[in-house]
């Protein structure tokens, strides 16, 4: 796969799949999957305007990150709950364990990385600056969501894909802000 540019209006807007908001969709793997069946990857942005239950996604292994807002607080049945305070500081957690958000003081916008834990793993990292980056490594699928900036042609908001055996210069812009998804197989 070459460097491939998926943009916000090719994105789909869905509810969740605990029916309590809706979802931005930017990437669900294998293609024609969705997120009740059958994905393995699942990146999506959401807009939380209340706080309540996550959908549960068992056997699947989410991070979650904080792009706009006051904040979140993620309650967790089987441990502490986890804190997004800040913009860009990812959280990791198991989608097994049954999870609440609890917003701060009103609303706010995250990105959420789901695997399904037989099939693939996934790191998030936050990149900034104007590079260069390289666009991915060996054998992994690299996404990289442009939440600030551009990088190589994708302006914010969209989604930059870049194949196993990737290894391109990515140029960004001085005020970029990236997040790189690295996928591999489990």
């Amino acid at each position: 796969m070459a460097l491939r540019i998926l943009r916000p209006d090719s994105f789909r807007v869905m509810p969740w799949k605990n029916g309590g908001g809706t979802t931005t969709e930017l990437l669900i793997l294998p293609e024609g999957a969705t997120v009740t069946g059958g994905f393995d990857l699942r990146l999506s942005r959401a807009q939380v305007a209340s706080s309540g239950p996550f959908s549960p996604f068992p056997g699947c292994d989410r991070t979650l990150l904080l792009l706009q807002g006051e904040g979140l607080r993620v309650a967790l049945e089987d441990r502490d709950g986890l804190a997004l305070e800040r913009p860009f500081e990812p959280v990791v957690f198991s989608g097994d364990v049954p999870a609440s958000g609890h917003l701060a003081a009103g609303p706010c916008e995250d990105f959420n990385v789901i695997t399904r834990r037989r099939a693939l793993t996934h790191h998030l990292e936050v990149l900034r600056g104007p590079g260069p980056f390289q666009s991915g490594t060996g054998r992994s699928l690299n996404a990289w969501f442009v939440a600030q900036g551009i990088l190589q042609g994708a302006e914010a908001g969209s989604l930059l894909l870049a194949g196993p055996g990737s290894t391109e210069a990515l140029q960004g812009s001085p005020e970029g802000l990236y997040l790189r998804i690295e996928v591999d197989p489990a």
